[in-house]
């Protein structure tokens, strides 16, 4: 997928993916990794993905009547705040709420096999070659969603004495 995710994991799967691709003499297509894990679910009424981001912090995409909404990056707690009745409720991020997470969600994602959860082989592939018949997705561009932020040695040494 072409992110949302970790700077690095994102440019490093990229990078493999284009490798790959020039090698082999083959097109790569990319696609956002919210969207494929919804367009798994797609014939729920309502669903919504959380993926981890960092610290508190998830991506957050919704599928409603068909239609996707745009990607964020928002607190747990705002993103909570969004749920409504029946949404389900998809990807990696509600793992770590999952207590908090209201009871009319629908948490089937958390069952076994873990529909939802995470980005499925078959999804990826019905969906990878669906754009490439249409010529989308060829542009391997990196999805960043939120700003790069990091914190130096002496930063992060000096957060850790002030806790």
């Amino acid at each position: 997928g072409k992110g949302p995710g970790s700077f690095t994991g994102v440019r490093v799967g990229l990078s493999a993916a284009r490798g790959l691709g020039d090698s082999l003499g083959v097109p790569i297509v990319a696609l956002p990794v919210t969207e494929v894990i919804l367009k798994a679910v797609e014939n729920e009424k309502s669903a919504t993905v959380w993926l981890t981001a960092h610290g508190e912090d998830v991506y957050v995409q919704n599928l409603k009547a068909g239609e996707l909404s745009e990607i964020v990056c928002i607190k747990r707690s705002e993103a909570l705040a969004l749920l409504e009745e029946g949404q389900l409720l998809c990807g990696d991020g509600m793992l770590e709420e999952r207590s908090m997470i209201p009871d009319f969600v629908d948490c089937t994602s958390l069952g076994y096999p873990p529909k939802g959860r995470y980005v499925e082989a078959e999804t990826l592939a019905r969906l990878g070659y669906e754009a490439f018949l249409k010529g989308e997705g060829s542009s391997l561009s990196p999805l960043y969603i939120r700003p790069l932020s990091y914190k130096t040695i002496a930063e992060r040494e000096a957060l850790a004495v002030a806790k």
